[in-house]
């Protein structure tokens, strides 16, 4: 045996920042962000959430490829490389199915409507959708605060893509299921109000196609209905605006050519109801143009009527004539209880 040297020094232990990293670090760091949190869920068994995440991210390929070139799709980052999406995926998806598996379906819903949320750039808008449906349209928790939020969500978006017919149907079961629950969204507004802001909206957007068309009835029936949801919408701005649009509409409609006499009088009751809201709202602008469109459409009603009277020869229009010139028409102009057309 050797004689043991003497000062010898103790082996040093390796630091662990300087250990040799293990398998599955290796190949977490190899592999892509997306592959990494396809194999955390299948890991700790959640298969759906697993077949749900990869089903986007082949969907997004898909889109991509379809589109055209030189497409702002086609110059979008996918999906699969945007970091900062698929955290949120992985983590709100994992806990809907954890919630799911214990039969808690509303936080399911929550789950999905705050994935919905998320998602709010425009680009991201077939993943808001995707969301917001897979949260609404579920027969277990479909009838839910969640997914009445979702909902009312739903219409907004359909709006602003011009989708008028699915926005009225999402605002329409919107409005049922709060009417039933009397539920408040996510910035404690009520659901219901929410619902109605959007349906007079739609309504009137909806009533646009047939008032073109000339056909008048059905346009000022979808017009009606959307001041109706204004006027329970609690929300006097808006109240206001459709009030001033119906008169709009009333005013473009009243003219000899449309064989509707007394549209403009119809008119002057709404710009009037409007006016009276801006008055109270203290909505300058508001109130500007309902003063405008107020004397607008009381004069032409005026005008209608003076040239009737001079195309008659009745003594009943020859003594209104003979009384206006003696006035020059300086009665009030918004008193609807004067018998004459002045």
């Amino acid at each position: 045996m050797k004689p043991e040297k003497k000062n010898q020094k103790p082996e040093k232990e390796i630091p662990k920042s300087t250990q040799i990293p293990s398998k599955v670090e290796i190949a977490q760091f190899r592999q892509s962000l997306k592959q990494n949190i396809c194999v955390e869920l299948l890991q700790q068994g959640y298969h759906r959430s697993f077949s749900e995440f990869f089903f986007l991210l082949t969907c997004d390929e898909a889109r991509r490829e379809a589109a055209e070139p030189g497409s702002d799709l086609k110059l979008q980052s996918p999906l699969g490389g945007q970091h900062h999406k698929l955290e949120p995926m992985r983590e709100h998806l994992s806990w809907a199915e954890r919630a799911e598996k214990t039969g808690s379906w509303t936080v399911v819903c929550e789950q999905r409507l705050s994935l919905g949320k998320f998602f709010s750039c425009p680009e991201d808008l077939w993943l808001s959708l995707h969301f917001y449906h897979s949260c609404s349209d579920r027969e277990l928790g479909g009838h839910s605060r969640p997914a009445t939020e979702a909902r009312a969500c739903m219409a907004e978006l359909y709006l602003q893509q011009g989708d008028l017919e699915q926005a009225k149907q999402q605002a329409e079961l919107c409005m049922r299921m709060a009417e039933d629950g009397g539920w408040l969204d996510s910035d404690r507004r009520p659901l219901k109000l929410r619902a109605r802001r959007s349906l007079w909206r739609i309504y009137s957007r909806l009533a646009q196609a047939p008032l073109e068309e000339g056909d008048t009835e059905q346009g000022l029936r979808l017009m009606h209905k959307g001041h109706c949801m204004a006027r329970q919408s609690q929300d006097k701005q808006i109240e206001g605006e459709a009030c001033h649009l119906l008169g709009l509409t009333y005013q473009s409609t009243g003219d000899h050519t449309t064989a509707l006499k007394g549209e403009y009088d119809r008119a002057c009751e709404f710009f009037l109801q409007g006016y009276d809201v801006a008055c109270n709202l203290g909505d300058v602008t508001l109130l500007q143009r309902a003063q405008v469109m107020v004397s607008s459409a009381r004069a032409h009603s005026l005008i209608r009527k003076y040239s009737e009277d001079v195309e008659s020869s009745s003594h009943d229009a020859l003594s209104r004539l003979v009384d206006w010139k003696e006035t020059r028409g300086r009665a009030d102009a918004t008193d609807h209880s004067q018998p004459a057309w002045y």
